[in-house]
C-alpha cells in the first residue's frame, strides 16, 4: 500500500490510543524535568507511517513538530503531509541534498549543520525560496559540535570553529537563522546520565554556547541547546536544553528497540502547544515576538566587529607600531579565550569524574571492666548476700582514625624507647601509644564519614549468658553523604562503645559497612571476567562493559545502538544481540552490595589482662576524595566569574563601539584625501555618483545608469572599473529587489 493510499485509510482507534498515550507520558516527563521552562518536542518519525504522523498532528493531539533523519524520506512526507507540520530534519547532512531541503517551505531547522560550504549552500537555495515565495520564512539551524571528539561523530571541533561557523551564519547568510547548538554525546555518557548527575558532552556544549554568545555580542539565553537522547533527555533539560521523542509504537502492542540514526529522539528549549491557543496566549506570544524584534534591532545596530579596519596602519606615522601592537593583543586575547576555555572544560572533566585517593585508617580496639569479682577485694566471695548493682560489666572502645602519610605515622607510633611499633594486624602495643584525637582542620575525615553501618555480633557457639548476647548495632541516618559535610551528631564521630553485663572472655567479631559515593559494588564472577574488576560503581561498570565492546568489535556497523554477543557476554545477556542503551540494565543483576569488612577480637574480663591492658590495632584501607577536588570545585562555582564575564563583555562593547570610530575617522580621511589630492575631479565623480543613488533610490534610473550610463566609466571593465565599486553592486541589488509591476 502507498503513502498516499495509507493516508485515506483511517487509523486504528487502538493504534491511535497507544499514539496519544505514549506521548501524553513523554509530555508529563518532559514537565517534570523542566520544572516550569518551555521546551518543544520532537517527535521523531523516521520509518513510520504518514498516518501516524497525521494521527498525532491532528486533533485532540494538535502536535506540530516531527523530525526526518533521512532526506528522501522527509521529501516524501513533506509532499504527503499537510503544510503545518513543522518539520526538523536530524540526520548526517550532505551537500547534495542541502538545496531541496532548503525549499521544503515547513522546513522548520536543520539540526546538523557541521560547515560553512553546507550553510552557504542551504543559505542560496532558501534565498530563491522566498523569492518565489515571500511567505516562506528564515531556515532555522543548529550548528553540531563534536563534543566527545569520536571521530565516527560529525561535528564542529570546540572552540574557535565553532565561533567562526557561527559568526559566518550570522553575517553571510541573511536566509537563515542561527537557531543554537547542538551535540551527539558518547553513547555510555548518554547511558549514565540521570536528573540529578550532569553529562560531560552537555557542559561542554553549554561552555560552548556561553562562547558563542561572548563572541556575537548575544544573550546566553538566545541560543538554544539541542541535546538529550530517550535515555537521558532529563538530564538534558535540567542543563538548560530538551528534544526527545520515542518512535511511536507498533501495531498491535509490538515493542520495537528505538533506533538512534543521525541525531534520534532529542529536545530544544522552545514554546511547544498541545492544544489551540486562546486569544490572550496568542496577543502574549506577539507582545513576546514585538520585544524580540526590538531587541534584535537593538543589536543589529551594536558593532561588534573589533578588527582595524584595511589601511589604517598606511595612515599612522611611520614609527609608530599601534596597529601592529593591537593586532598582536587581539591575537592573544583570541588564545587566551580558547586556553581559559580547555581548561575550564578540562577543570569540569574533572570534577565530572569520581577520583579517589586511598588512605589508611587506622582502627583501635580495647575493652574496660567494671565490678569484676577480682576487683571488689573487700567483698567476701563466701556470703550469699551480693548487691544488684555490682554486677559485673565491660565496656568495648572501638577509636578510628585517618592517618595522614607514612612520616607522619612512624613519628607518632613512636614508644617511650625510642622502638615503633609494627603495624601489623592484630598487634598489641602500650594503650597510652594509641594517639588521641588532636585539635585538627575544620572538617576532617572521621571514623563515621567511611562507613554506613557498624554491627558487632557475639560468638554464638559459646554457652551461658554471653552466649546469648543481642547484637550491637548502628546505622547512619538515611541520605546522608559520604564524607565530612554537615553531618548530624549522630554520624559525625571517631569513637564508638557499648556496655554489656558478663564475667567470661567474649569473642566478638565487628562488621564496618563501607559508605562510598558513587556507591561501589561487588562485581558477579561472570562480569568480573568480561571487564576485569572485582569491584566497581555502576558508571564504571558501564564504561568498561563499552570499552570491551569497542575492543572486541562486537558493535555493529549499520545500526551502532547494536552489538553482537561473544561468549562471555551471552553469561551476562542471555541473546545473540544486545542494546547499548540497556547496558545499565544488562549489569544491575550482576551488582552486589559490598561485603562488610569483619574486624575480630576477644573482649578480656580476666585480672591477668588488665594489669597491663593493650588494644588490638587494625589498619583498613578506605577511599577519600582528592584535596584538589575541592580547590577545583571552588574556582568552577566562583560567583566571580559570572561578574567578570560580564564586566568582559562590556568592555568588548567599548572596544567594538572604538573600533567603529577608527572606522568612521578611516572613511573621512580617506575622503578628505581624495578630495585634497584632486578636487574638481573629486568632486565631479562624488556629485554623479550621488546622482546615480537619488535616481536609484527614486527609481528613476534608467537600464543603462542615467543620463551618465553612456559614459566612458560604465563601457570600462575589469576589477578597477566603476562596475567593481559600492555603489554599482549597490544600485544593481536595489535594482533586482524591486518586484516587477503586473499590468492588467
Amino acid at each position: 500500500m502507498s503513502e498516499q493510499d495509507m493516508l485515506k485509510t483511517p487509523i486504528s482507534p487502538a493504534r491511535a490510543s497507544a499514539l496519544f498515550t505514549q506521548l501524553k507520558s513523554v509530555n508529563e516527563r518532559i514537565a517534570a524535568a523542566a520544572k516550569g521552562r518551555e521546551v518543544r518536542l520532537v517527535a521523531v518519525s523516521k520509518l513510520h507511517a504518514a498516518n501516524d504522523i497525521l494521527a498525532l498532528h491532528e486533533s485532540p493531539a494538535r502536535h506540530a513538530h516531527f523530525g526526518e533523519n533521512y532526506a528522501q524520506e522527509l521529501f516524501q512526507k513533506a509532499e504527503l503531509l499537510p503544510k503545518t507540520i513543522q518539520w526538523h530534519y536530524i540526520g548526517t547532512l550532505q551537500s547534495g541534498r542541502c538545496k531541496r531541503l532548503a525549499k521544503i517551505p515547513n522546513l522548520f531547522c536543520v539540526s546538523s549543520l557541521d560547515s560553512l560550504d553546507k550553510a552557504k549552500l542551504l543559505d542560496k537555495a532558501r534565498g530563491e525560496a522566498i523569492q518565489a515565495e515571500s511567505t516562506i520564512p528564515k531556515l532555522n539551524v543548529h550548528v553540531q559540535v563534536n563534543t566527545s571528539g569520536e571521530e565516527s561523530k560529525s561535528g564542529v571541533a570546540p572552540g574557535d570553529d565553532v565561533v567562526s561557523l557561527c559568526r559566518a551564519i550570522v553575517k553571510d547568510c541573511p536566509n537563515l537563522h542561527l537557531l543554537g547548538l547542538m551535540t551527539i554525546g558518547a553513547i555510555a555518557r548518554s547511558v549514565a546520565t540521570t536528573a540529578e548527575g550532569g553529562n560531560e558532552d552537555f557542559r561542554v556544549l553549554v561552555e560552548q554556547r556561553d562562547l558563542v554568545a561572548k563572541e556575537l555580542g548575544m544573550e546566553p539565553g538566545e541560543l538554544e541547546l539541542s541535546m538529550g537522547m530517550s535515555e537521558d533527555f532529563e538530564g538534558a533539560i535540567a542543563m538548560g536544553s530538551g528534544e526527545h521523542a520515542p518512535p511511536p509504537p507498533r501495531p498491535g502492542g509490538q515493542h520495537v528497540q528505538p533506533r538512534r540514526g543521525g541525531i534520534g529522539p532529542m529536545m530544544s528549549a522552545g514554546p511547544h502547544h498541545q492544544v489551540p491557543m486562546t486569544q490572550a496566549q496568542i496577543n502574549q506570544q506577539h507582545h513576546q515576538q514585538q520585544q524580540a524584534n526590538q531587541l534584535a534591532k537593538i543589536r543589529s545596530r551594536k558593532p561588534t566587529d573589533k578588527n582595524l579596519p584595511e589601511g589604517v596602519d598606511e595612515i599612522l606615522a611611520a614609527d609608530s607600531d599601534v596597529g601592529v601592537a593591537y593586532k598582536d593583543l587581539r591575537d592573544l586575547e583570541r588564545r587566551l579565550d580558547a586556553t581559559m576555555t580547555r581548561k575550564r572544560l578540562d577543570i569540569g572533566d574533572s570534577l565530572n569524574r569520581s577520583t579517589k585517593r586511598y588512605k589508611t585508617l587506622r582502627i583501635w580496639i580495647s575493652n574496660t571492666v567494671e565490678d569484676q569479682f577480682w576487683q571488689n577485694s573487700g567483698l567476701n566471695v563466701d556470703t550469699f548476700d551480693f548487691s544488684s548493682n555490682l554486677e559485673s560489666s565491660y565496656r568495648v572502645k572501638i577509636e578510628g582514625r585517618l592517618l595522614d602519610d607514612d612520616d607522619e605515622v612512624e613519628a607518632e607510633e613512636k614508644t617511650g624507647n625510642g622502638e615503633a611499633d609494627p603495624d601489623k594486624m592484630d598487634t598489641d602495643g602500650p594503650s597510652k601509644a594509641a594517639p588521641k584525637p588532636a585539635a585538627a582542620a575544620a572538617k576532617r575525615a572521621r571514623l563515621s564519614h567511611f562507613f554506613k553501618a557498624l554491627t558487632v555480633e557475639f560468638d554464638r557457639s559459646k554457652g551461658g549468658r554471653q552466649g546469648g548476647e543481642p547484637s550491637v548495632e548502628w546505622k547512619k541516618p538515611e541520605r546522608t553523604p559520604a564524607g565530612a559535610g554537615n553531618l548530624p551528631a549522630m554520624a559525625d564521630f571517631d569513637e564508638f562503645s557499648f556496655k554489656r553485663n558478663g564475667d567470661e572472655n567474649v569473642n566478638i567479631t565487628i562488621n564496618l559497612y563501607r559508605h562510598e559515593d558513587p556507591e561501589r559494588y561487588e562485581l558477579s564472577p561472570e562480569l568480573a571476567d568480561i571487564i576485569d574488576m572485582r569491584e566497581a560503581t555502576r558508571q564504571e561498570a558501564v564504561m568498561a562493559l563499552w570499552e570491551y565492546i569497542k575492543l572486541m568489535n562486537l558493535q555493529e556497523d549499520e545500526e551502532k545502538r547494536n552489538f553482537r554477543c561473544d561468549d562471555l557476554l551471552r553469561k551476562i545477556i542471555p541473546r545473540d544481540l544486545g542494546y547499548i542503551p540497556q547496558l545499565n540494565d544488562y549489569i544491575t543483576p550482576h551488582l552486589r552490595p559490598l561485603p562488610p569488612i569483619k574486624l575480630a577480637y576477644t573482649i578480656r574480663v580476666d585480672e591477668e589482662f588488665h594489669r597491663d591492658p593493650k588494644p588490638t590495632i587494625y589498619d583498613v584501607r578506605v577511599a577519600v576524595e582528592d584535596p584538589l577536588r575541592s580547590r577545583l570545585s571552588q574556582f568552577a562555582r566562583n560567583p566571580q566569574y559570572a561578574a567578570m564575564l560580564k564586566e568582559v563583555t562590556a568592555l568588548d562593547d567599548q572596544l567594538a563601539t572604538l573600533i567603529q570610530a577608527v572606522a568612521h575617522s578611516k572613511a573621512k580621511h580617506t575622503f578628505l584625501t581624495s578630495m585634497a589630492n584632486d578636487p574638481v575631479g573629486f568632486v565631479r565623480s562624488w556629485m554623479s555618483s550621488q546622482k546615480r543613488d537619488l535616481e536609484v533610490i527614486k527609481g528613476e534610473a534608467t537600464r543603462g545608469g542615467g543620463e551618465d550610463g553612456t559614459g566612458d566609466e560604465w563601457r570600462r571593465g575589469g576589477p578597477d572599473s566603476i562596475w567593481a565599486t559600492p555603489n554599482a553592486r549597490e544600485s544593481v541589488n536595489v535594482l533586482l529587489s524591486k518586484h516587477p509591476l503586473v499590468r492588467t
